[in-house]
């Protein structure tokens, strides 16, 4: 009876405070909620149950997700690629954006929240189909051409642009939660939308470099020679 009577009253507490912060984001109102609760000596244990019981993230617990999300990416990049060095290669510029995130929030003093803790693992799911798109268009151009310089400039006319849009749509998308009131909605939306400009970057310049200098496509060559 008392376990019934303690959900249904966590319930009503869970909704009454859900409203109070939904009127705060988009009203931009502040509003204060005092419940008052009378209950007997004797029902400690109800009064126990009434107080929800929150889980801070912790560091181990991103770390450990972190690890997972790029250890699947990795192997999903290597079958799409169908080539061990190069889908290893393509994860250092979806990589470099997580490691701007922790850094930011080091150097800012950004502490670990529900939200805060899955922007690196959202971040890595979501640039890593740019990624795809220009490697596999790079590529595309290298095996026509079989100059890296020459198929960069192609790759870069081709999917450039495309890019630029999809980070822009992506950066928009989740800048949106700056405007909330409450940190943690502000923190993510804010880490979201700078790693999303970073993993661009990243494209651009970090994974050229890398490719350029260990030439995963294989060795440059004659293109009237294989044509012919």
């Amino acid at each position: 009876m008392l376990a019934h009577i303690s959900s249904n009253i966590q319930g009503a507490i869970s909704i009454l405070f859900f409203a109070r912060d939904i009127s705060n984001i988009f009203f931009c109102r502040s509003f204060s909620l005092t419940i008052l609760f009378i209950i007997p000596s004797r029902s400690e244990s109800l009064s126990a149950s009434i107080i929800p019981k929150i889980k801070v993230p912790s560091s181990d617990n991103m770390s450990k997700s972190l690890s997972i999300a790029i250890v699947v990416i990795s192997l999903m990049m290597i079958l799409v690629f169908r080539s061990v060095k190069i889908g290893l290669l393509s994860m250092i510029p979806n990589v470099f954006p997580v490691l701007f995130a922790l850094g930011f929030m080091g150097l800012n003093g950004i502490w670990l929240s529900n939200l805060t803790s899955t922007v690196g693992c959202i971040v890595i799911g979501l640039a890593v189909d740019d990624t795809i798109h220009f490697i596999s268009r790079y590529r595309l151009e290298f095996e026509r051409t079989r100059n890296y310089n020459r198929a960069l400039e192609t790759a870069m006319k081709g999917v450039g642009h495309a890019l630029v849009i999809t980070t822009s749509i992506l950066m928009f998308g989740f800048g949106v939660f700056i405007f909330s009131r409450m940190d943690m909605f502000y923190q993510a939306g804010m880490l979201s939308s700078l790693c999303f400009l970073v993993a661009l970057i990243a494209d651009f310049f970090i994974a050229p470099s890398v490719i350029i200098l260990l030439q995963p496509f294989g060795k440059e060559g004659n293109e009237a020679k294989i044509k012919a």
